[in-house]
């Protein structure tokens, strides 16, 4: 713990170089790259506090290569018990594909759906913050949308499932990526979204075709509410579907090894995100036009 916090430290020291250079740079990068910027700043730094270890879970899943399908990277799959309802891709937080999210993907397999949990960071998993900053400062997004595909193609064409709905849900760097995802992935039927990084260019936005469910914090000090508004604000300037949500609580609410972690917001998020699944895997092929209003939620916390 001692180590840990002093590379915390070092860490914020060094932000405070850094954050001048960032400001300036990052409007002129992507979402996700101007987003890894932001791993050197303090705001990023404390809002990602070194994660609580878990007990050990007893995980149903198995690692599978992807090699057929386009990536020479592995990913953990967990295959419903009946018919799958349809097909999801988990795309991990910056602490890289590890057991919390083997087990989110096991949960949602035992609600129906195939699952397949990309490693966007070969195989690296750390609790240590400043390791993590590195991983994800490395991260390509071409490369890990390539990774994405992958999965979607294996999802829908692997001769024993053939799903036909596929969709991404991803945390923190995860969820730019499902975002990001949406974007790249025509195929896509859906895309959630927990506080993750949005995007900002509405010629990018006009390209999304997937319903989206973007669940936000407001009290996050850097995927901010405004931005997240003003998000929301082009997609329906686009006419593009989404549903989004704002709960009282920090940045990784959901996460359970999160010190923060607020069970109340988790479940809410979980049931949200369940009705919105199964009502999208329900739909007609995309060839039938969408309903572009969002469906009325209980008022347990504020929606847009």
């Amino acid at each position: 713990m001692r180590i840990q916090s002093s590379h915390i430290l070092i860490v914020l020291i060094l932000s405070l170089f850094l954050s001048p250079l960032i400001a300036q740079d990052q409007d002129r990068r992507p979402p996700i790259q101007s987003f890894t910027l932001h791993t050197f700043t303090p705001a990023f730094i404390l809002a990602h506090p070194i994660p609580i270890r878990a007990k050990r879970i007893n995980l149903k899943g198995a690692l599978i290569q992807l090699n057929d399908f386009g990536s020479a990277d592995i990913a953990y799959l967990s295959v419903p018990v009946r018919q799958p309802l349809g097909g999801l891709i988990l795309i991990h937080e910056w602490w890289g594909l590890n057991d919390h999210i083997k087990h989110t993907a096991d949960r949602l397999a035992d609600e129906g759906f195939l699952c397949i949990a990309v490693d966007l960071f070969n195989g690296k998993v750390t609790h240590d913050p400043t390791l993590a900053a590195q991983y994800m400062q490395s991260l390509n997004e071409r490369s890990a949308l390539k990774t994405i595909r992958a999965a979607e193609r294996f999802l829908r064409e692997s001769p024993r499932f053939r799903v036909s709905k596929t969709a991404t849900i991803g945390w923190c760097m995860g969820g730019g990526l499902s975002l990001q995802a949406a974007i790249h992935i025509p195929t896509l039927d859906a895309a959630v979204i927990y506080y993750g990084p949005v995007e900002t260019d509405p010629r990018r936005i006009r390209l999304i075709s997937a319903p989206i469910l973007a669940h936000f914090a407001n009290n996050d000090p850097w995927v901010s509410p405004e931005s997240a508004r003003t998000f929301i604000q082009h997609m329906r300037t686009a006419r593009k579907k989404i549903e989004a949500h704002f709960y009282d609580a920090p940045h990784a609410f959901a996460n359970p090894s999160n010190p923060q972690h607020n069970p109340t917001l988790t479940r809410l998020t979980w049931e949200r995100t369940l009705t919105f699944l199964h009502k999208e895997f329900s739909t007609p092929p995309k060839s039938t036009p969408r309903n572009s209003s969002p469906s009325p939620q209980k008022k347990r916390s504020k929606s847009l």
